[in-house]
């Protein structure tokens, strides 16, 4: 799956789609690492978003048989899992609770040159973590303009962000 994603562009999409729906995606443990692995090039690779959200569409019917050691005896569906792994992401606000210990370590810290490499390190994890915030965000709006993501869900997302 990692092999076909990094050839994924718009261009070589046809093909490679094809190549995904092929895999043996037999299982809800395979099905949630193909959903984790597209779920992080979408955020990583920006620029593709559109793309994997593309993919994320065709992929979107797919469903396989739950595990019932796991308790899951039913169904597991694609864009459901999908849809609440977006959604997961999104409420996770690691940012504000991230700034606020760094903030304090920082505050506490006396040493000049200690105190420099926290700081560097504050900035390097805060720019991290709102890339991938930006990231989650442009790949949901994707996902909704393909119909995979309801209005009701994307007017939550929405107030939360205002």
């Amino acid at each position: 799956m990692k092999a076909i994603l990094n050839k994924l562009t718009p261009e070589k999409f046809e093909k490679l789609s094809g190549q995904v729906t092929e895999l043996a995606i037999d299982n809800s443990e395979r099905l949630t690492a193909v959903i984790d692995i597209i779920f992080e090039k979408a955020i990583d690779e920006q620029t593709y978003s559109s793309t994997y959200a593309q993919l994320c569409s065709v992929l979107s019917q797919m469903s396989v048989q739950g595990d019932a050691s796991n308790g899951e005896d039913s169904e597991v569906v694609f864009s459901k899992l999908l849809v609440k792994k977006c959604r997961t992401e999104f409420q996770k606000n690691n940012l504000e609770e991230f700034l606020a210990k760094k903030e304090s370590e920082l505050s506490e810290c006396t040493d000049p040159e200690q105190k420099q490499n926290l700081k560097m390190e504050l900035d390097f994890k805060e720019n991290k973590l709102r890339k991938r915030s930006v990231g989650n965000i442009k790949f949901i709006g994707e996902l909704y303009k393909l119909n995979i993501l309801l209005a009701s869900t994307m007017m939550h997302i929405v107030g939360t962000l205002l």
